[in-house]
């Protein structure tokens, strides 16, 4: 081993114990803090901030990056092979300013004139989900109780497949960020103050990032055979589970 080789395999070692370091924190801060104060909120903010910058560079996954119109035309040509009539609509910007798009008519639409019909096959739900690739999680207590984490198991899956996956084409034209809370800063957190959103956003990040650290500590903690870790273990990151 080179000078160089050690120094870069001690510096991988201590981001790896920070990044390790971090999301414990994270796990104690959103567990054992009831009520919610906003103390305790800003610092679990912090946290995942801190959290997001140790894991840059540890997937090489990259989230969808829908900026442009030119994911859209494979995602049709997908519905179309796959039973879809498109021809009653497209897909078009909605809002230049937030590079939003939305299904728009092709023609003047009758009234009750259905326009789009989706089969069951091109829906993506829990059953979708290979046990398989989801390790010793698939008897998880909170994957049992919660059906709406198993489906984001299943899209984390399919979004480490990359090419392979059948749902490639649909997720492609998901968006990276969204306009919730959890993509926010604390200022802006802060005027929701006034009103109930306030607690609602402040429940939610607590929410994901115990679900998170929860998910990411079980997987780590996991000894023995590296067959039963979920497929996308080594890419599983807080930026891919928001």
């Amino acid at each position: 081993m080179t000078r160089m080789e050690g120094i870069s395999r001690t510096a991988a070692k201590k981001k790896a114990r920070l990044r390790r370091d971090l999301i414990q924190q994270l796990l104690t801060h959103c567990t054992s803090i009831t009520p919610l104060t906003d103390s305790d909120l800003e610092n679990i903010l912090s946290l995942i901030n801190q959290v997001i910058d140790a894991e840059k560079g540890v997937s090489n996954i990259q989230l969808p990056d829908r900026s442009s119109e030119n994911a859209f035309p494979a995602l049709l040509r997908f519905c179309e092979e796959n039973g879809v009539d498109t021809s009653k609509v497209s897909v078009a910007p909605i809002d230049d300013s937030r590079k939003e798009f939305g299904l728009v008519a092709r023609e003047d639409i009758l009234g009750n004139e259905l326009i789009l019909s989706i089969p069951r096959s091109l829906v993506m739900t829990c059953e979708h989900v290979p046990t398989s690739s989801l390790g010793f999680l698939k008897d998880d207590p909170l994957l049992t109780e919660m059906p709406n984490l198993l489906l984001v198991m299943c899209l984390i899956h399919e979004l480490c497949l990359n090419e392979k996956s059948f749902w490639k084409p649909y997720i492609d034209c998901l968006p990276s960020s969204y306009y919730t809370p959890l993509y926010m800063e604390w200022n802006s957190i802060q005027l929701l103050k006034p009103s109930s959103s306030f607690q609602e956003a402040a429940k939610l990040i607590r929410n994901i990032g115990r679900q998170y650290a929860y998910f990411w500590t079980k997987m780590n903690k996991t000894s023995g055979n590296n067959s039963t870790l979920p497929s996308f273990a080594p890419f599983f990151t807080f930026e891919i589970y928001r």
